[in-house]
């Protein structure tokens, strides 16, 4: 990729220049989808005190009492 980018600043023949920019295009493009690709996510489960709807239905559950 280095060498790429070095040649590609150095050559001053349009469609040389034109082709070594698409190749690094092509590099760069490759290196995100492999990147995307390698990522693994992980959900861990929620206890109860830490779910929305449990917490919504505490607050309910103490206003009524507080009534």
């Amino acid at each position: 990729m280095r060498e790429l980018s070095i040649s590609f600043r150095s050559v001053t023949e349009p469609k040389l220049k034109s082709e070594i920019g698409l190749k690094i295009a092509e590099l760069q493009r490759f290196k995100q989808q492999t990147d995307s690709e390698a990522k693994v996510q992980v959900y861990r489960q929620l206890e109860c005190s830490e779910c929305p709807l449990y917490l919504e239905k505490q607050k309910q559950l103490a206003e009524s009492k507080a009534e």
